[in-house]
């Protein structure tokens, strides 16, 4: 499920807990923490499988060389700056619903 589809599909209950007193910032926290979660375990998954796929081709194509950690670094930074940037319009969006006008059911 992507993030901004669980926006759409938690609307009632964000609005429901902006209504009964939580901040856009605690709203915003909660779907950052989420996010977080998610973006921080593709990394680990990435980074054990291209070194598990590094050791395992590393004799045949390099010779047997270990390869250095920027490559692996590199490709963990892009997917944590590619996930924040993707999270950034749905969780502003989930900050700014109004709650009177969700909870009319317009």
């Amino acid at each position: 499920m992507t993030l901004s589809f669980a926006v759409i599909q938690q609307r009632a209950e964000i609005t429901l807990r902006m209504a009964l007193g939580a901040t856009p910032a605690l709203v915003m926290l909660a779907f950052g923490r989420r996010i977080g979660i998610v973006i921080a375990g593709g990394i680990a998954i990435g980074l054990a499988l291209a070194s598990a796929g590094t050791m395992f081709t590393g004799n045949v194509l390099f010779g047997g060389q270990d390869q250095p950690p920027a490559p692996f670094l590199l490709a963990a930074l892009s997917t944590l700056v590619a996930g924040v940037v993707g999270a950034v319009v749905p969780i502003v969006r989930a900050s700014l619903l109004n709650p009177v006008d969700a909870l009319k059911g317009d």
